[in-house]
């Protein structure tokens, strides 16, 4: 689990099917002064963690990496045998390509865990390659109106289809989905974009969660400014096109959205709403 207004990692271990607190990592900051002005903070921010924003396992690895939005860089952890983790390095740039991250909230690995997706809220997304002991080296910077990538402004998640070939952005800013695309070069491209004009409703405005199940056949969608959850087909070509939408459970409005997680199994679909403080629960079918 992250903190993103503690700047904190903070981990627990499951047995038994009882979950209990195991360890914590932070450098002690106060969120007052890392939201106001994290400049002063450079010295004291050794972990990385400032505004930690996502965490990620690889599958099968004992690693851990946290995108950290006002540290501005990837902290990689290592899992020890005992569980606990240990710290092992930050990455703040994407250099030759970019000076910086682009401020990271989003991570994804390929199915194959060779290479490494860091999306930034400041219009980036950078790609690494990954080798089987962790080691990342920096492949391709994809930033929005360039190499004619379009509605890719504040991207805030990132997922990628189940055979590595296709990678789905929820951006904010521009109210949409993107759709990139893997070149026979090994690179991705822009192919296409969902907008919030496209759906209608108000459905993508704010578009900030996606999720995808293991099969890669289905995409769910939602804006934390918006209102529903909505529900994607997946086709051959890895374009998107809009299956179903629910707006509403019950007698309540599903809107805000904030996040969407999908069960290890994949049969259910959890839906939190955090202005709303509710957390809904879909079956798939």
């Amino acid at each position: 689990m992250v903190w993103v207004y503690g700047g904190a990692l903070t981990l627990f271990n499951e047995i038994d099917k009882t979950i209990t607190y195991s360890q914590t990592l932070s450098d002690g900051l106060s969120y007052k002064n890392v939201f106001t002005d994290n400049t002063i903070l450079k010295s004291p921010d050794t972990l990385g963690l400032l505004g930690a924003w996502e965490v990620i396992h690889p599958a099968s690895e004992k690693q851990l990496l946290v995108a950290s939005y006002m540290s501005n860089a990837i902290s990689i952890f290592d899992v020890k045998a005992d569980h606990t983790v240990a710290f092992k390095q930050k990455i703040t740039h994407a250099k030759p390509y970019a000076d910086s991250l682009g401020k990271p909230v989003s991570l994804a690995l390929s199915p194959s865990n060779n290479a490494l997706f860091v999306l930034g809220y400041e219009n980036q997304l950078t790609i690494f390659d990954r080798q089987t002991n962790g080691a990342l080296s920096i492949k391709q910077v994809i930033e929005h109106s360039e190499n004619g990538v379009i509605q890719c402004l504040n991207p805030q998640k990132i997922v990628t289809s189940s055979n590595g070939q296709f990678l789905y952005i929820a951006c904010s800013g521009s109210h949409s989905i993107v759709v990139l695309q893997k070149a026979p070069n090994g690179k991705y491209r822009f192919i296409d974009a969902i907008t919030n004009a496209d759906i209608g409703n108000d459905g993508l405005k704010g578009a900030s969660s996606l999720a995808i199940p293991n099969k890669g056949d289905t995409l769910y969608a939602a804006g934390e400014l918006g209102i529903g959850l909505h529900v994607f087909n997946v086709q051959k070509d890895g374009k998107i096109a809009l299956k179903e939408s629910f707006y509403n459970v019950g007698e309540q409005k599903l809107k805000g959205v904030s996040s969407l997680t999908l069960t290890p199994d994949n049969r259910h679909l959890l839906v939190a709403t955090g202005k709303g403080n509710s957390l809904i629960i879909f079956k798939r079918q």
